[in-house]
C-alpha cells in the first residue's frame, strides 16, 4: 500500500467520524416536544435542585430488623398439629345364623359364610376369625375381633 493510498483512507475516516460527531451533537440540542394533553394541570411541576423526600416510615420502625438475630430462621417453626385419624370401623362377622341344634351333649351352630358353605361349630370352636362362645335356641353367641355379637336365625317370611 502506498503512502498516498493511506492518507486518502484517513481522510475517508476523518470525514465518517465528523459527519457522526456533528449529527450526534445535532440530536442532542434537538428540541423536545411535550405532548400537554398528556401532562394535567393538577399535577405540580417538581422543584429543580430541591432535596428528594422520601415517603418512609422513620428509623425506629425498622428496629425490630435490627436487632434481630440473623442466624436464626426468620419465622417460628410451629409443629404441625394433626387431627388424629379416626379408627377403621370394627369388622362385623360375615356369616349368617341358619340354624342351631341344641340338645344335652350335642350343642351345635349351623353358620353359612359369604361364599355360600355351610359349617357346623360347636362352643369353643373358631371359623374364620369367629369364635363361638354361647348357643341357644335359635341364637349364637360370637365373639370377632374383640367384640360380642349375638347372631339370630332369620326366619323365612311364607307367602300364603
Amino acid at each position: 500500500m502506498t503512502p498516498r493510498s493511506q492518507r486518502r483512507i484517513l481522510w475517508v475516516l476523518n470525514v465518517v467520524l465528523g459527519l457522526a460527531l456533528a449529527a450526534a451533537a445535532a440530536l442532542a440540542l434537538w428540541p423536545v416536544r411535550v405532548d400537554e394533553a398528556a401532562v394535567s394541570a393538577e399535577t405540580p411541576a417538581p422543584d429543580v435542585g430541591a432535596p428528594v423526600q422520601r415517603a418512609s416510615e422513620p428509623l425506629s420502625a425498622f428496629a425490630v430488623i435490627y436487632r434481630r438475630d440473623m442466624r436464626q430462621p426468620l419465622y417460628d417453626p410451629k409443629p404441625v398439629v394433626v387431627a388424629p385419624a379416626p379408627p377403621p370401623p370394627k369388622p362385623k362377622p360375615e356369616v349368617d345364623l341358619i340354624g342351631t341344634a341344641v340338645e344335652p351333649g350335642y350343642t351345635y351352630a349351623f353358620l353359612q359364610t359369604k361364599a355360600g358353605k355351610v359349617k357346623m361349630i360347636g362352643i369353643g370352636e373358631e371359623l374364620d376369625g369367629l369364635r363361638v362362645t354361647a348357643i341357644a335356641d335359635g341364637s349364637a353367641t360370637v365373639q370377632f375381633h374383640g367384640q360380642t355379637y349375638t347372631l339370630e336365625v332369620k326366619k323365612k317370611e311364607t307367602n300364603r
